[in-house]
């Protein structure tokens, strides 16, 4: 590990480059395609990778992110001529963009059906829920207002919640 280089997550978070991570991957890759893990030759790409990343990156205030450095390891499987497990990497990389993408379709949805400000809740945060007003007779005048602001084919359940403004 390089205490010295970074990267960017996908969440956004700077992390310390770990070059162990990297020979991890392109090992699993190996396995799954080839049935054997292929450790001399994972270790040579993640050094590879570590190479250009200092290359690139190295002494400048510019920050690798995983994108680039998961770019950098198919060349590398591709250069050595592992153009199988290169494929199965690249294949990995876009079933699980896809299964991120949802995700985030499924927060996003989620946020929209429960309103306004229920982001935290999908994120699984707790937060304070808004100060409501401690009157009620300044409940009653906004509800009122609301009601004033229907037109007259609105339902009465519409008039009743003020959803109509």
């Amino acid at each position: 590990m390089s205490a010295e280089l970074k990267i960017k997550k996908r969440n956004g978070a700077i992390v310390d480059f770990d070059e162990e991570k990297i020979s991890l991957a392109v090992q699993k890759a190996f396995l799954d395609v080839l049935k054997e893990p292929h450790t001399d030759e994972s270790k040579e790409i993640a050094a590879t990778v570590h190479a250009g990343v200092v290359e690139n990156y190295g002494g400048s205030s510019q920050i690798a992110d995983v994108e680039a450095i998961q770019d950098s390891v198919e060349r590398s499987l591709m250069g050595l001529g592992y153009f199988d497990v290169a494929k199965a990497y690249i294949i990995y990389r876009y079933e699980h963009e896809k299964i991120r993408e949802e995700k985030k379709r499924n927060a996003t949805a989620i946020f929209r059906a429960r309103g306004e400000g229920s982001l935290a809740r999908v994120r699984g945060c707790r937060s304070r829920p808004k100060a409501r007003a401690r009157r009620p007779e300044v409940l009653a005048a906004k509800k009122s207002a609301r009601r004033a602001d229907c037109s007259p084919a609105a339902s009465p359940g519409e008039r009743e919640r003020g959803a109509c403004v």
